[in-house]
């Protein structure tokens, strides 16, 4: 609740934010809580290492003999008021840098096809100045002021990928999302295997929460995907429910 009450703030504040945290699905799965919460449309965009300018941008198209470009996640992001959610900043390789820090610090880009995106209060004031039909003569395109941006990614280190700018770092509100506490996970698993005994269920936990700590790291063991924890616990009440049946 804490995470959805920060995340609402700074939606009130229209800031964007980056959620930084371990590998797994709990920092996505509040941004959708949050969205659903909000009722907000988002658009996802996934960055790898071989992210361009162009996945991020405009996809150029040929159709009977004409080329035209058709917009990406964070155009329509951008001009049509919704979230962009942009998973594995940490993965961003310099040429993204640039477009990424320009949208999210001016709200500005250059598009492929001559267009140009400005903020909501500049375009307003260019209207105010010289009318909508100048301003659109000159290719100009006004971004929502609904516009946000939640940023996901890991920690580096301990975990590989590309430390943030700090002139990108500084355009986030950041918050650190932990793993869910032993108290909640052993109520998640109880829930989902209640045929289980407790004491066997906190020995597991356990033993995966020390598998991924500190003190741990050097081991060399891989990292155990926490998430699967209630998969595991749902998989061990069918084997037990084999076990009591062949016993019968």
């Amino acid at each position: 609740m804490s995470h959805l009450k920060w995340l609402l703030q700074k939606d009130s504040l229209k800031q964007d934010v980056f959620l930084i945290g371990a590998p797994g699905a709990l920092r996505s799965n509040i941004v959708l809580q949050y969205l659903e919460l909000c009722g907000r449309e988002f658009e996802y965009l996934s960055i790898t290492r071989d992210t361009t300018e162009a996945d991020i941008k405009q996809r150029r198209e040929i159709r009977n003999g004409t080329a035209f470009y058709t917009d990406l996640c964070a155009v329509r992001a951008a001009l049509n008021g919704r979230v962009l959610v942009i998973d594995g900043v940490e993965k961003a390789e310099r040429n993204v840098l640039p477009i990424l820090n320009s949208l999210l610090e001016s709200r500005e880009m250059q598009l492929d096809d001559g267009r140009f995106l400005i903020a909501a209060d500049k375009y307003d004031k260019l209207v105010e100045e010289m009318g909508e039909e100048r301003v659109r003569e000159r290719k100009l395109e006004r971004v929502s002021e609904n516009f946000l941006v939640v940023a996901l990614g890991l920690p580096v280190p301990p975990f590989k990928g590309h430390t943030l700018d700090p002139p990108l770092r500084s355009r986030f509100q950041c918050r650190q999302i932990d793993s869910m506490p032993f108290a909640t996970l052993h109520q998640l698993c109880t829930a989902s295997a209640p045929n289980i005994a407790s004491d066997r269920i906190s020995s597991l936990i356990s033993l995966c929460l020390a598998i991924n700590s500190s003190e741990a790291s050097s081991l060399a063991l891989p990292r155990f995907p926490i998430d699967n924890l209630i998969n595991i616990a749902r998989i061990w009440v069918f084997v037990f429910v084999l076990n009591s049946n062949s016993l019968k």
